[in-house]
């Protein structure tokens, strides 16, 4: 058992450090890893056991995934997140989107606006990114008109033909 905990721990530890470097909260990324490899409702006391963090620290952390739709309360201190990956990716990137493109474009629209007078060149340069946020969102957009199932499967072929015809990443 005391192997268990260490591994999930570390796959824990593994996917906060992934989502800080994604810019995320590195401590509700472990909550939500420990909550997807559970897939069960998961007391707050054991998941603050679990990952060795305090009840506030799991507290905020629970707040965070609710807001963004990665998890939710089974009672009043259980809480489930999605036992399917691509949905929950899905989720966060929905949120994201929603979240953070209007302040994107709202503040490249403002650089925009600096520039149009006094340089040409940088007014260009702003405009080019902001039609590739324009562009990138209106993928994201496209891509969220599919199920995580369909979703899993193009990306899954995609990527086996990537590996076929580019080789491995060493």
């Amino acid at each position: 058992m005391a192997d268990d905990l260490q591994a999930q721990r570390e796959f824990s530890d593994l996917i906060g450090n992934l989502g800080a470097a994604w810019g995320l909260p590195a401590d509700a990324c472990r909550v939500h890893a420990l909550l997807y490899l559970n897939s069960t409702p998961t007391e707050t006391q054991a998941i603050s056991a679990a990952l060795d963090l305090s009840s506030e620290t799991v507290s905020e952390s629970l707040g965070f995934l609710i807001d963004y739709g990665l998890a939710w309360t089974k009672d009043d201190q259980s809480y489930e997140a999605h036992d399917d990956p691509w949905e929950a990716m899905l989720k966060g990137l929905d949120q994201r989107r929603s979240r953070d493109l209007p302040e994107m474009k709202a503040s490249l629209s403002a650089c925009l606006d600096r520039f149009q007078a006094s340089s040409k060149n940088e007014a260009l340069q702003v405009r080019k990114m902001m039609k590739l946020v324009d562009d990138l969102s209106a993928i994201h957009a496209q891509a969220f008109r599919f199920s995580p199932k369909i979703l899993r499967g193009v990306v899954g072929v995609s990527g086996r033909a990537a590996r076929l015809f580019g080789g491995r990443d060493k």
